[in-house]
């Protein structure tokens, strides 16, 4: 009965899907990659839909983050690492764990990575984690916050050294943009994520406000963690002046402009 069921769904949700991508004059997307997923999991309904995308990244709120007032720069031996976001497979935390697991045997062991965010203890991919972290000996390294206040939320990115959110393809399921990279660049913090699994090439310029890596070479990614936290290899303010481009307001008006377009 479920899989006749799924199965009844999925041909309903096709149907429909044909039926408005048809009529709609243009579709937003928050990232080229969301946009090339899309036009693929539609060819079967002989819609053009690529010529209608119109990409317009997510925008940040510099309002709320605002790395030249409320950024920490006292400086301090143990590097921050930070994650926000819900403990779930798409957010490459356990890829994370790897890298840090490599960066700790390699480069340095003078570091903390905080993951804020949701997390259910009794969920199987919250025990995942829990195991390998007690299997790499990272007890200590890597501590879950769970959901904060925003005055909280603030004073993680404020005291960070760099933002670690490796994301991967779960199933269908994939970060489609990634807008915390833009939180954490705003606040002056370089941002690793990563390339060809989601939206996060959007998000992070490669070498000016971060890096993109594959998710699963722990190697490639603890060298990226030790350019920027021992290295110096991200300046802030690239960072910051990236924040800038993609402010909220600019996005909104990128939206306004499009709709009018097709009002037209």
């Amino acid at each position: 009965m479920p899989n006749m069921v799924n199965g009844y769904k999925q041909r309903m949700a096709s149907y429909f899907t044909k039926k408005i991508y048809k009529r709609v004059d243009g579709v937003v997307s928050v990232s080229h990659y969301t946009k090339n997923y899309l036009v693929k999991e539609t060819e079967g309904l002989r819609i053009n839909l690529a010529n209608k995308i119109k990409v317009i990244t997510n925008g940040v709120d510099l309002d709320r983050f605002n790395g030249s007032s409320l950024r920490d720069n006292s400086p301090e031996e143990v590097k921050k690492i930070l994650h926000v976001g819900i403990v779930k497979p798409r957010k490459g935390i356990l890829c994370a764990i790897d890298a840090l697991k490599y960066y700790h045997d390699n480069f340095s062991r003078d570091f903390v990575y905080y993951a804020v965010g949701n997390y259910n203890q009794n969920d199987e991919y919250y025990r995942a984690i829990s195991q390998k972290i007690k299997d790499y000996k990272l007890e200590g390294k890597v501590i879950f916050k769970g959901k904060v206040s925003n005055e909280e939320l603030i004073r993680y990115y404020s005291k960070a050294d760099l933002f670690l959110m490796p994301t991967i393809i779960y199933g269908k399921k994939f970060e489609g943009f990634g807008l915390t990279y833009l939180e954490a660049n705003a606040m002056g913090i370089p941002c690793i994520g990563s390339k060809g699994y989601g939206g996060s090439e959007d998000a992070i310029l490669d070498g000016r406000t971060g890096y993109l890596v594959n998710p699963y070479n722990a190697k490639e990614v603890a060298e990226k963690i030790d350019l920027v936290l021992n290295k110096g290899a991200i300046n802030p303010e690239d960072c910051i002046s990236w924040a800038k481009r993609n402010d909220i307001r600019i996005k909104t008006r990128e939206l306004l402009d499009f709709y009018m377009e097709l009002l037209a």
